[in-house]
């Protein structure tokens, strides 16, 4: 009896920290993939971390100009934070009839501060606070009158995948985007 108990403890204890180890290294690649981002190192971030099948249908080079485009604005200033509170809601594992192509993915959600200065002439504070409310929520946007900013704490859910447990891919999850998502990532992960 004393022998099984130790066995069932030592397995539990062996999956306890896979499952520490698996939970810190996706979390430890989606910050590095985040801060890539937020030092406008766009190729870097998608060559390390852009999922294979999204870039398949948006190619590397039009996402990268893409988001040129926004952070370079001379009409935004952006400021993006490390993201916090980086939670793996569930798991799925997909595989192929060979286990050749087998897929694992997490489901997360994090906050992410982001400060934006609005500096074009063709939108008043009281006109462009509502869509970023709408947005992120109207307890998540505050505008700072006496700098111009406004102050987004973002509550977002990403999709990590790895074929194996060590290089994770990220896909932000964005709502006007779900039906597209769905085409590369299962269903059950996006539940």
């Amino acid at each position: 009896m004393f022998r099984k108990i130790v066995f069932i403890l030592s397995i539990c204890i062996a999956v306890s920290g896979f499952s520490q180890d698996f939970s810190k290294t996706v979390e430890t690649q989606f910050k590095d993939y985040c801060n890539l981002i937020a030092e406008k190192r766009f190729e870097k971030a998608i060559d390390e971390y852009g999922n294979e099948d999204f870039l398949k249908i948006f190619p590397k080079e039009q996402l990268i100009a893409s988001m040129e485009q926004v952070f370079n604005s001379k009409e935004l200033e952006f400021e993006m934070y490390e993201p916090e509170n980086i939670q793996i809601l569930k798991t799925y594992q997909k595989s192929t009839i060979t286990e050749k192509n087998k897929i694992t993915y997490a489901k997360l959600r994090y906050n992410q501060k982001i400060d934006i200065k609005y500096n074009g002439n063709d939108l008043k504070p009281d006109q462009l606070l509502p869509a970023l409310k709408r947005e992120f929520g109207n307890e998540n946007v505050l505008y700072n009158s006496q700098t111009g900013v406004y102050e987004i704490l973002s509550v977002k859910d990403a999709v990590a995948a790895s074929k194996d447990l060590k290089n994770w891919k990220f896909t932000i999850i964005e709502n006007n985007q779900i039906d597209l998502i769905k085409t590369f990532i299962p269903q059950e992960i996006l539940k």
